[in-house]
Parts: structure tokens; C-alpha cells; sequence
């Protein structure tokens, strides 16, 4: 089972390079959703809903309308620190906790499971196909359109320096090519084999 949480805050990463817009101090409208699996734990009856949210609760009010800069732990808030922080105060109340999400924005964050970190960044982009198989008649024949959302998922160790695994704006710079030559075209004209893969 799962339980979706928000909170809203500010934060600002001290370890980036100069320059690096997330070392300036601004907020977000984080999300957090615990993953809660019965199997883990040895309790008779199942887990509910009324429970998460009392485990929930004082987390939440420390995290929420708070700079988590300040809050001890929390020195380096990324969203891989943040979902570790949040694993370390609940598993010991909620050993059927099997992984924290963060999302720090809509289309980012960070899921830890007490042992991994990964990280998803979403992007969209508009292209127009043209289904040349589709049979006679068919509409996805003529040539039309579709809004697609690629979330690009990676794991990789925790930065003891940075506090994340990959920066987000990394992710982006690096597959910025291709979307660039899949977005607002038409996708038949690039065949798969042709789009170079970054490395991360």
C-alpha cells in the first residue's frame, strides 16, 4: 500500500559550484509518498491508512513551512538526503516500510528503499507520427499527434560531497539532444537506431 503527504519548504544546496541555481534559497511543494509492504512486518492485522498518517504526522510538522537547511540532517537537502532522512525516523516504527518517494517537482526526485538511491526525471515532448502499418483505413494511417512524457530513470551511489546520485540538471543537459530531435517533429524521420544514447 501507499499514502501520498506534501509539505512546503525552502532550501538551498551549499555544495554546488558556484553559479548553480539550486544553491540560491528557494522552496518547493514536496510530495512524499511511503510504500508500505505487509509481508515485512509481523503484524496480525493489516496496515492502515489512519496509521501512516499518525507516523506521518510529526514528520510532517517539522518539515513543513520550514527552512530544512536547519533542521539537523538535513544540512544538505537533497531529495535523495531527503527521502533517506525520512526512512531513517520511520522504519524503526514501520518495518513494512519498503521504499520513500520524494518528488521535489513534478517531473523530479528520489526514491530510497533503505539501500538503494534512484532518481527520475520527467520530460515531454509534442511530436507528430504517422503509422504507415496500420491497416488500410485505419486512422493512425494520416499523420497526427501525441503529447509524450519520458521519464528517464536512474540509480547510481549517493555523492558523500553532493548528497545526490546525478544532478537533475545533468540529466537534462545530457539528454537535451534527443528531445531536441524528437520534440515538435515528426518521430518516423529519426529510427531508433539513429538516436545516440548519452552516457551518464
Amino acid at each position: 500500500m501507499w499514502r501520498r503527504y506534501v509539505f512546503e519548504s525552502a532550501h538551498q544546496l551549499p555544495n554546488v559550484p558556484p553559479g548553480h541555481k539550486c544553491g540560491r534559497m528557494h522552496g518547493h511543494g514536496f510530495e512524499v509518498i511511503l510504500h508500505a509492504d505487509q509481508d515485512l512486518g509481523a503484524r496480525e492485522i493489516g496496515i492502515d491508512y489512519d496509521h501512516l498518517d499518525s507516523l506521518w504526522a510529526p514528520i510532517c510538522a517539522e518539515l513543513d513551512h520550514t527552512c530544512l537547511n536547519d533542521i539537523p540532517g538535513l544540512e544538505n537537502p537533497t531529495s535523495e538526503v531527503i527521502s533517506s532522512w525520512i526512512w531513517k525516523r520511520l522504519k524503526p516504527q514501520l518495518p513494512e516500510l519498503s521504499w520513500v518517494t520524494v518528488y521535489e517537482t513534478s517531473s523530479c526526485g528520489a526514491h530510497f528503499d533503505g539501500h538503494n538511491f534512484r532518481i527520475w526525471k520527467e520530460m515531454t515532448l509534442d511530436s507528430a507520427v504517422q503509422l504507415k502499418r496500420a491497416p488500410l483505413g485505419d486512422s493512425r494511417r494520416k499523420i497526427h499527434g501525441h503529447t509524450y512524457t519520458l521519464r528517464l530513470h536512474l540509480q547510481a551511489p549517493l555523492d558523500q560531497v553532493m548528497g545526490w546520485t546525478v544532478d537533475f540538471g545533468d540529466v537534462k543537459r545530457l539528454f537535451d539532444p534527443i528531445f531536441k530531435q524528437l520534440d515538435h517533429s515528426l518521430c518516423m524521420r529519426y529510427p531508433i537506431s539513429s538516436i545516440p544514447i548519452p552516457q551518464v
